[in-house]
């Protein structure tokens, strides 16, 4: 995974190897995208969070990966235009957890969600 501007603006990008089949096509995981984390397990399997505006909606946005099937859509975890530092964790069975600053009002406070 990889972030990289362009002349249409701040994209997530991300490549697949296989074994025995070498490096796969990039392609883009999120558009207007800021501060991506990614995690894996011993599966393959991953978990990116990042904020991004998407459709109009600015926030906080989550999308995996899964071996078979490949990369699931983007999934939009809080809409919020003050997203701050964010984090992103998994365990070996795949769960994970996101972590997030927002501020509101002057107010900062931490958020969490789970992956299941």
């Amino acid at each position: 995974m990889w972030g990289a501007r362009d002349g249409t603006g701040a994209h997530v990008w991300a490549n697949h190897y296989a074994e025995g089949m070498g490096w796969g096509t990039a392609e883009v995981l999120a558009d207007e995208t800021f501060r991506p984390h990614i995690e894996m397990d011993g599966a393959g399997r991953a978990l990116i969070v990042t904020t991004a505006r998407e459709g109009g909606r600015q926030g906080l946005w989550g999308r995996r990966y899964l071996p078979a099937i490949g990369w699931l859509p983007l999934d939009l975890i809080q809409e919020h235009s003050q997203i701050g530092a964010t984090h992103v964790a998994m365990n070996d069975s795949g769960q994970g957890v996101a972590v997030w600053a927002r501020q509101d009002g002057g107010v900062d406070s931490i958020w969490s969600s789970r992956f299941e």
